[in-house]
């Protein structure tokens, strides 16, 4: 059976060492990156693939972790409702 994908947005001083572990541990790991590029290189080069947009990502992932501090910002309109965070 395959890995679920997941989206994952805020990477962080703690969802950095999330997202490396999900992707140390083979799972498919999408990145919405946004202020701190400089946090997510490794991760990029460890396999994870970066997203365009919320939506994006959405659409992308059969589920999504999100930084619990960016629920609201994720959630507004971005992402359509059927895949809104709770």
């Amino acid at each position: 059976m395959s890995q679920p994908r997941i989206g994952f947005v805020g990477v962080g001083l703690m969802g950095h060492g999330i997202a490396k572990n999900l992707v140390a541990k083979g799972f498919p790991l999408t990145l919405r990156v946004h202020r701190n590029r400089a946090a997510a290189q490794d991760l990029l080069a460890a396999g994870a693939k970066e997203a365009s947009s919320h939506a994006d990502l959405a659409r992308n992932a059969d589920g999504l972790a999100v930084e619990p501090n960016l629920r609201s910002r994720v959630n507004s309109s971005t992402l359509p409702n059927d895949r809104r965070v709770q």
